[in-house]
C-alpha cells in the first residue's frame, strides 16, 4: 500500500494556502473550502477551476470532492499517475494558475 504525500502550496492571488494529496495514481488539489457557505474568495475559485477543465474536455478525467464551502472542497483526478514532483506544474499548467511549494 502506497503512503499518501501532502504538499502545502501558494496559489499566487489566493489568500489562503492549499494541500495537493497524492495517494498512488489520484492527485487530488484542493480548491476550496473549511470556510463558510457564502464566501465569495470560495465560489470563485470554485469556478474559476470548472472554467478551465471545461476547456481541457475529456482529455483529463477529474471530479469533485465536494461543493460543501464548510470542508475542504478537492479537485481529484484519478489514475493519472502524477509524480509528487510533477504535481505542481501539472496543475498549474491545467488550471492556468501559479501554484509553488508554500514556504
Amino acid at each position: 500500500m502506497m503512503e499518501q504525500t501532502c504538499l502545502y502550496v501558494h496559489v499566487a492571488g489566493w489568500m489562503t494556502g492549499r494541500r495537493i494529496l497524492i495517494d498512488g495514481k489520484t492527485v487530488k488539489f484542493e480548491v476550496a473550502g473549511l470556510c463558510n457557505p457564502f464566501c465569495d474568495s470560495c465560489r470563485s475559485r470554485i469556478a474559476l477551476a470548472d472554467r478551465r477543465m471545461q476547456l481541457v474536455g475529456n482529455s483529463v478525467k477529474y471530479r469533485w470532492t465536494s461543493r460543501n464551502l464548510r470542508e475542504a472542497c478537492f479537485l481529484v483526478f484519478e489514475d493519472c499517475g502524477w509524480k509528487p514532483d510533477e504535481a505542481i506544474s501539472r496543475l498549474s499548467d491545467l488550471l492556468g494558475l501559479r501554484i509553488s511549494l508554500a514556504g
